[in-house]
């Protein structure tokens, strides 16, 4: 029989049971400590979740109810983002309007103020900015991805992107949209042969990309060179323009 430590004496029945119950109890008591900690955990996780899609929902609400009033208007998040476009599809009284300059410059019969008290039965969707070139435009569209199918648009290119082979990076650098690259190029609903056209379009303005912290760049060129190993790609990718 053993003996307690430090004591040279063997144990009584009582003082065994004594142990066991002891060891017992905080057994019990680490299992409900951790038992605890998880269902805290799994209580903050559900507040959180509740949290993002209340706030999910209510975004949708507010672009929904919102949508007529900011047609007409220009503004960064409109242009470079995604929601708003897509729900400017989703309305039967709006027709999405992409332009650059022409939206922007004060003229007679402008599009979002020709339309503006619906004469027709719709008002127009202005999105774009001075300076947004065809591959601009193409990139805002390509992003909607299902939304923009079976739906009417209307697209404006200003008659400067014909007499240029290759529009001005300072142009391209202020109108593009990572979100919207970004989207183009990972889409499941264009095909592999118009993302590598545009992928290659993108890859002569490197510094919009090298920014981007998901790896647009090698995106880009996996699509542009498909067969390549990944230590090209990835020279592609950090090689300076």
């Amino acid at each position: 029989m053993r003996s307690l430590p430090g004591s040279g004496k063997s144990p009584t029945r009582t003082g065994r049971w004594h142990l066991l119950l002891v060891r017992r109890r905080t057994v019990l008591k680490v299992h409900t400590l951790k038992t605890s900690h998880l269902g805290a955990a799994f209580v903050a996780v559900c507040i959180a979740s509740l949290i993002l899609l209340a706030l999910a929902i209510g975004g949708e609400y507010l672009e929904r109810r919102y949508v007529r009033v900011l047609a007409p208007i220009l503004f960064p998040a409109k242009s470079q983002g995604v929601a708003l476009q897509k729900m400017a599809f989703g309305q039967s009284d709006l027709l999405p309007f992409y332009g650059s300059s022409e939206l922007v410059k004060p003229a007679a019969n402008k599009p979002s103020e020709f339309f503006q008290n619906y004469p027709t039965g719709f008002g127009v969707f202005s999105v774009g900015k001075a300076g947004a070139t065809s591959l601009v435009l193409l990139q805002k569209l390509g992003a909607l991805g299902s939304a923009l199918r079976g739906k009417k648009v209307v697209i404006s290119i200003s008659p400067t992107w014909f007499f240029h082979p290759k529009a001005s990076a300072t142009y391209y650098d202020g109108n593009c949209s990572l979100l919207q690259a970004g989207e183009l190029v990972y889409s499941p609903y264009l095909s592999f042969d118009l993302k590598r056209d545009v992928a290659r379009r993108m890859l002569e303005y490197p510094k919009t990309l090298e920014g981007y912290p998901a790896g647009l760049y090698p995106q880009a060129a996996r699509v542009e060179f498909p067969s390549e190993p990944s230590d090209v790609l990835r020279q592609r990718a950090t090689r300076a323009p």
